[in-house]
C-alpha cells in the first residue's frame, strides 16, 4: 500500500524557504561563505565574535520561524566552538541541545536523537549521572521516542528523569508526571494517565502557585488533560482545559506557533466527536494553514492535519478528496516514521473506512487488517485503537453479509471498549449498535432492538437528539419495526433520522439515500407501491450522484426497482433493472457471490410472475 523511505538521514532540508540575510557585516560570513572565511579566522577573539554572530543569527531565525536557517547557524556555531583551544564543553552542550531541538521540530527524529544523546553524554561527564541537567536530557530523548511511537523507550527515559528529580526534591517532578501521564494516555491507560496528570497539577501548584499559569509546561498539561477528557466524553471539562492551554500559549507565543496549531487540533477533536463537523473543519483548517506557514508541506504535523480533514470530508461523502488527503499524509509519514507508527495505522484505518463507503470491500478489509496488525504490535490487545480496527473490520464483513465474522469482530471491539470506558460512553454505544445490526440481519429482532435501544439512549444522553450518528441508529430501529409489522413506529423513526441527516448533511448525502431505501421498503410492506417506487428512485438518484454506477448501493437500487416493477405488472421494466443490477454485481463481486445468487433468485421469481417482500435489499449502514 505504501513503502517507507529508509534513507531518513538523507531527507532534504527544504522545510522552510529563507532568502533574507539579516545583520551581516563585512567581517561576519553568511551561511554560503562561512566555510571559506571560517578557515581564515584563527584568533580566539575573532572566533568568540563569530560564535556570538552565529548565535544571534540563529535566535533571529527562530523568532521568525526560519528553522532551516537557524539550524545551519547553530551548526556553524558548534564547529567554531570545537575549534577553540579553551574548554567549551558547556557551550557545546548548548549547541547540541539547540540543534537537536530544531531537528525534532522539523520531524528529523534520528538526527535529533543523535544530538540529544551527545548532549546527554557531555552532561554526565561534566555534572554526573544525577544532575537535573541530565534529567532534562532524558526528557528530550523521551519526547523524541514518544513521537516515534517507541513508547517503552520513552517511558524508561521519563522515569529516569523522574527518579533524578525526586532524589533532588526538584519542582520539575511536575514535568516528569506530565510526560509519564501522556505515554499512558497514548497507550490507552486512561486511569493511570489521569492519576499522573493530577500529580503534575498538584506539583505545579505547590512549586509555582499563581505563576504556574505562565508556564509552557502547564499549558501542555491542560492541553493533555483536555484530550483525555475528550476521550472520556467529558466535553465541558475538555473545552475548559483546552481553553486554558490555548490562553497560556497565546500569552507566551502569540497567535502563530506550533503549540497554537496543536490547540486547534484539540478543539477540532472535540467538535468531531460531538458530530459538529463544520466547526471541526474550521479548526483543522486553521491548524493546517499555520503549519504550512511554519513548516511548508513536507512535515509530520502537516500530515496530521491532512488526516484530520480527510476524516471530516469522509463524513461529508467527498470520498475521492478524502483519499487524496490520506495518500498525501501517508507519503509524508513514510519519510519520517518507522513503518509501525500510530499515525500510519490511523491512516490505514481511515483509508479502509473511505474504501468501505465507496463499496471497495476487499480493499477496505485489507487496509483495516493491516492497521489492526500494526496497532496490536504497538499497543497490545487492549487499546481503544485496536477496538476501532475490530469495529471497522466488522463493518466491512457486515456489508459482505459475513454475519458470523462480523459479530466476532464487533464482540472483540465491545469487550475492549467496555473494559476501557464502561457502559456509559459513546464508543460503547457504537459497539451496542453494531451488534444490534448483526442480530437484525440474522432475524433476531428482540435482541437487535435491545442493543439498538441501548445505543440510542447513550447517544442521546451524551449528544442530544441532533447527533448525526443517532440517525443511523434510528434507521436500524425503524427497520426492526417494519419487520415486526409496527409501521407507525417505523415511519416515526425514519422521519426523525431524515430530519437529523438533512439538517447535518443536506439532501444529497448517501445517508439520505439509505433512508429513502428504507421508506421504499416500508411503502412496499404497506402495499403503497407508487410511493415505494418514488422513494427507490430518489435513493438511486442520490447514490449515482455520489458513487457513479460501480457501487453496491447502485446495484441494490436497480434490484429494488426491478422487484417493485413486478408489482405494476411491468415485466419488461422489472427484467431490465434486475439485469442492470446483475451486471454491476458481477463487475464488483464476481459471478459466484451471494448477492449475485440473490439477483438470480429475483429473476426466477419474476419469470414465475410474482414478487416477494423478502427479496428487497435494504442498505444497512
Amino acid at each position: 500500500m505504501f513503502t517507507r523511505n529508509e534513507d531518513l538521514s538523507e531527507q532534504q532540508e527544504g522545510i522552510s524557504i529563507e532568502t533574507e540575510e539579516e545583520g551581516n557585516s563585512n567581517f561576519f560570513p553568511n551561511n554560503s561563505q562561512g566555510e571559506s572565511i571560517f578557515s581564515s579566522i584563527n584568533s580566539e577573539e575573532d572566533l568568540l565574535m563569530l560564535i556570538s554572530h552565529y548565535d544571534l543569527q540563529a535566535k533571529q531565525d527562530l523568532e521568525a520561524y526560519r528553522y532551516v536557517s537557524a539550524l545551519e547557524n547553530f551548526k556553524q556555531g558548534l564547529e567554531v566552538k570545537r575549534k577553540l583551544a579553551r574548554d567549551m564543553t558547556c557551550e557545546i552542550i548548548q549547541s547540541h541541545f539547540q540543534i537537536g531541538m530544531i531537528f525534532s521540530i522539523l520531524g528529523r527524529f534520528r538526527d535529533a536523537t543523535f544530538h540529544h544523546e551527545e548532549c546527554l553524554k557531555l552532561k554526565i561527564q561534566v555534572f554526573g549521572n544525577d544532575s537535573l541537567d541530565v534529567a532534562a536530557s532524558y526528557d528530550e530523548l523521551g519526547e523524541i521516542s514518544e513521537r516515534r511511537a517507541a513508547f517503552k523507550v520513552a517511558l524508561n527515559n521519563y522515569r529516569i528523569a523522574l527518579k533524578i528529580r525526586v532524589a533532588k526534591s526538584s519542582p520539575f517532578v511536575a514535568i516528569s508526571y506530565l510526560n509519564i501521564g501522556y505515554i499512558y494516555y497514548l497507550r490507552g491507560k486512561y486511569d493511570v494517565a489521569q492519576s499522573e496528570y493530577q500529580k503534575s497539577l498538584e506539583s505545579f501548584r505547590l512549586s509555582d502557585g499563581e505563576d504556574m499559569m505562565n508556564h509552557p509546561k502547564v499549558a501542555q498539561l491542560f492541553h493533555n488533560m483536555g484530550l483525555l477528557d475528550n476521550k472520556l466524553a467529558n466535553f465541558k471539562e475538555a473545552f475548559e482545559n483546552l481553553e486554558k492551554a490555548c490562553k497560556i500559549r497565546m500569552n507566551l507565543y502569540g497567535e502563530k506557533n506550533k503549540e497554537i496549531a496543536e490547540s486547534y487540533d484539540g478543539f477540532a477533536a472535540i467538535y468531531f466527536f460531538q458530530g459538529n463537523y463544520q466547526e471541526a473543519r474550521i479548526f483543522d483548517e486553521k491548524a493546517l494553514d499555520m503549519r504550512l506557514e511554519l513548516f511548508t508541506e513536507d512535515h509530520p504535523d502537516v500530515a496530521k492535519s491532512y488526516s484530520s480533514i480527510a476524516m471530516i470530508i469522509n463524513k461529508e461523502a467527498k470520498y475521492d478528496k478524502a483519499i487524496e488527503l490520506v495518500q498525501k499524509s501517508l507519503a509524508i509519514q513514510s519519510k519520517y516514521f518507522d513503518s509501525d507508527h500510530p499515525d500510519i495505522a490511523m491512516n490505514l484505518n481511515l483509508m479502509g473506512m473511505i474504501l468501505e463507503r465507496k463499496g471497495k470491500y476487499e480493499q477496505a478489509l485489507e487496509y483495516n487488517l493491516q492497521g489492526l496488525k500494526m496497532r496490536q504490535k504497538l499497543f497490545g490487545d487492549v487499546h481503544p485503537d485496536v477496538a476501532k480496527s475490530y469495529n471497522n473490520i466488522g463493518n466491512v464483513q457486515l456489508l459482505q453479509k459475513k454475519y458470523k465474522e462480523a459479530f466476532e469482530n464487533y464482540k472483540k471491539s465491545q469487550d475492549i471498549t467496555l473494559k476501557i470506558y464502561g457502559e456509559q460512553h459513546p464508543t460503547t454505544a457504537l459497539a451496542y449498535g453494531n451488534i444490534g445490526l448483526v442480530y437484525q440481519q440474522q432475524g433476531r429482532y428482540t435482541d437487535a432492538l435491545a442493543n439498538l435501544e441501548k445505543s440510542k439512549q447513550i447517544q442521546v444522553d451524551f449528544f442530544g437528539e441532533e447527533f448525526p450518528d443517532l440517525s443511523l441508529t434510528l434507521i436500524s430501529i425503524g427497520y426492526i419495526f417494519v419487520r415486526t409489522i409496527d409501521y407507525d413506529q417505523a415511519s416515526e423513526n425514519y422521519m426523525k433520522a431524515f430530519s437529523i441527516t438533512k439538517k447535518k448533511y443536506g439532501e444529497q448525502h448517501p445517508q439520505i439515500a439509505i433512508i429513502f431505501d428504507h421508506l421504499g421498503y416500508l411503502n412496499t410492506m404497506k402495499k403503497e407501491y407508487a410511493e415505494a417506487l418514488k422513494n427507490y428512485q430518489k435513493s438511486i438518484k442520490i447514490n449515482m450522484l455520489n458513487f457513479g454506477l460501480d457501487h453496491p448501493q447502485i446495484s441494490s437500487g436497480f434490484y429494488n426497482l426491478g422487484v417493485i416493477m413486478n408489482y405494476f405488472n411491468d415485466t419488461h421494466g422489472a427484467e431490465r433493472y434486475l439485469r442492470k443490477a446483475m451486471q454491476v454485481r458481477i463487475k464488483l463481486l464476481g459471478k459466484n457471490s451471494n448477492v449475485v445468487f440473490q439477483n438470480n433468485l429475483g429473476l426466477q421469481y419474476l419469470e414465475k410472475g410474482r414478487a416477494q417482500h423478502d427479496l428487497f435489499e435494504i442498505n444497512i449502514i
